[in-house]
């Protein structure tokens, strides 16, 4: 089901970005880009594995993990360093369609028609 969700919402993203101006130009309107999401083990994809340390550091910042008293050094400290390449405090924002450096979206998953 998560993996349904991750399709419903990139789809949702990207669909008006690609569809805005069909109507006005008289051309036909793009299909959801998305077709199908598989799940992947990480252990022998470097780029899988790369994604998810990019994520988890993400993570721990949105979930305010690294303010706990529980906080893991290793992750806090990689989040700053991120942050801080990034030019950013932490890893707590959003960015525009335009950004080029490190985008981040924020999917609310409480509006999917998905959920039951």
């Amino acid at each position: 089901m998560r993996l349904e969700l991750l399709k419903e919402k990139l789809n949702e993203k990207f669909f008006w970005r690609l569809n805005k101006y069909w109507k006005v130009f008289g051309i036909r309107e793009v299909e959801p880009p998305v077709k199908t999401i598989e799940s992947r083990l990480a252990e022998s994809r470097r780029l899988i594995q790369l994604a998810d340390l990019l994520a988890g550091a993400v993570g721990y910042h949105w979930n305010e993990e690294h303010i706990k008293d529980t906080a893991k050094l290793g992750k806090v400290v990689l989040a700053q360093h991120i942050a801080r390449k990034l030019g950013k405090n932490d890893l707590r924002f959003t960015t525009g369609w335009r950004d080029k450096c490190f985008n981040i979206f924020f999917f609310d998953t409480t509006k999917s028609s998905l959920k039951k």
